[in-house]
């Protein structure tokens, strides 16, 4: 994790690309003491990369319309709209593990969350699979290389929403994972894999993964921007009983302007 001071409502080219390259090196970067509107965000994320349409995606749109603060963003939050709708996870309850979009191989590798309004208290925790990674034997390095999985969702492995819909993808993924940048780690969100048999090999990773030194935990204050790369790091959102009065905006993007 890395603490980045920038001004992102008045972020140039170059500080995008600061900010990209800090996220593809570090995972996980915290910004904070920002004051953006939902066109700052998207102006700021577009200058690094494509910024995802929720809108155009056949599957989830119905959902993603009524939560939506535009085909960009996406409201994360228990409170209700004009029409009486919630937000994306707007319930009480955690999210455990997990990575977004697991099931694509085309998912945007970048996650955008901003604190608008009546975060504090909450928490969301980053796992960094680059660490771990670092902390294998060459023995378990050269095993987790051949292994693949899986991925999917099913209700009730990391949370009871409504938007996890259970399907499984079309092919498998790799574990072992190198970015642009040419950071090492592991893809292995340990509750989205769908294999027919389960690796005891999978078991061994979990345990090493669950380590508290490779977690980072955001106790979350309003005006904070956490980007994460999707790829090499997982994220939990704990319990958090005014999700009613809680708001963070959402964006997935990818690095392609700047990489």
């Amino acid at each position: 994790m890395l603490n980045l001071e920038v001004d992102i409502k008045n972020a140039t080219e170059s500080t995008a690309e600061l900010v990209a390259e800090a996220v593809l090196e570090n995972l996980i970067v915290v910004i904070r003491n920002q004051d953006l509107t939902p066109e700052d965000e998207v102006r700021f994320c577009k200058m690094i990369g494509e910024v995802e349409d929720y809108h155009a995606l056949e599957h989830v749109k119905e959902f993603t319309k009524p939560i939506a603060v535009n085909q960009n963003v996406l409201r994360v939050t228990g409170e209700k709209d004009e029409e009486g709708r919630e937000g994306l996870f707007g319930h009480v309850s955690e999210l455990d593990w997990h990575a977004n979009q697991v099931s694509r191989h085309d998912r945007y590798p970048l996650i955008w969350l901003y604190a608008v309004k009546g975060s504090e208290g909450s928490q969301t925790s980053w796992l960094n699979m680059a660490k771990v990674w670092e902390a294998l034997s060459e023995e378990q390095k050269e095993i987790a290389k051949t292994k693949q999985i899986w991925c999917g969702y099913e209700k009730g492995r990391v949370s009871e929403s409504e938007y996890f819909i259970d399907h499984v993808g079309e092919k498998p993924h790799n574990i072992y994972h190198k970015n642009v940048a040419g950071v090492e780690g592991l893809f292995f969100p340990f509750l989205q894999i769908f294999n027919e048999e389960w690796d005891p090999f999978f078991d061994e990773l979990k345990e090493i993964a669950l380590d508290p030194y490779f977690q980072y935990h955001h106790f979350w204050k309003d005006g904070d921007i956490v980007i994460s790369e999707q790829w090499l790091s997982l994220h939990k959102r704990w319990e958090f009983e005014h999700m009613d009065k809680r708001l963070l905006h959402r964006i997935a993007f990818d690095y392609r302007n700047v990489v």
